[in-house]
């Protein structure tokens, strides 16, 4: 905890102080839980919805059970107040959607609910916790580096995967990429960083 930003560290004692209970699951229940609170925060910050954190039903159908996205949910009187959507894989965990209740921000519920969930990754074996990009907004930025704190890392990750059947599938996405890393080599800010947790 004491790697951990000065503001966060403080945000995160007083959310501690609530009385909050914490659950991780790949359940039907859990991401229809996790899709309102992505909802709410999304109307709250204004962001545009592109709607990938609709797909997670769609993904949890799709992978085999150990690769289904695992929803963490933190609650208050029973009440869901925060989430996050992971993937697992290999000794990595992927951070990828957030949601949290307008009515419940007082609780800093989200600081408690990444505290609990870097613990539990972390006891399962989980050598990182790679918090992802870019950010859509300074609050979020702030967010994710005052968790990833003095232990963590923040790395440039500008990489690239992709899968194609077909030769022409293939050819697109190359050039498609080779456009972007242009566009990344003239135009790099510190906002396309890969922020991250290394477990010890």
């Amino acid at each position: 905890m004491e790697s951990l930003d000065q503001g966060w560290r403080r945000n995160l004692r007083k959310a501690l102080d609530h009385d909050l209970e914490f659950t991780f699951g790949d359940g039907d229940a859990d991401i229809e839980r996790f899709l309102g609170l992505n909802a709410s925060l999304k109307r709250r910050k204004r962001f545009h919805d592109q709607g990938h954190a609709r797909l997670l039903p769609e993904l949890a159908r799709a992978l085999p059970p150990d690769l289904r996205p695992q929803i963490a949910l933190a609650y208050h009187r029973g009440q869901p107040v925060a989430g996050a959507a992971t993937l697992l894989a290999g000794d990595v965990a992927q951070y990828l959607f957030g949601g949290s209740d307008e009515a419940m921000l007082k609780l800093n519920a989200g600081c408690a609910l990444q505290w609990w969930l870097v613990g539990q990754l972390s006891g399962r074996g989980y050598r990182w916790y790679d918090l992802g990009g870019e950010s859509l907004s300074e609050g979020l930025r702030r967010f994710k580096r005052g968790l990833v704190g003095r232990e963590g890392r923040i790395i440039e990750a500008n990489v690239d995967f992709e899968h194609s059947g077909s030769t022409t599938g293939r050819m697109i996405a190359e050039m498609v990429f080779g456009v972007r890393a242009a566009r990344r080599f003239c135009c790099s800010t510190p906002e396309r960083l890969q922020s991250s947790l290394k477990f010890h």
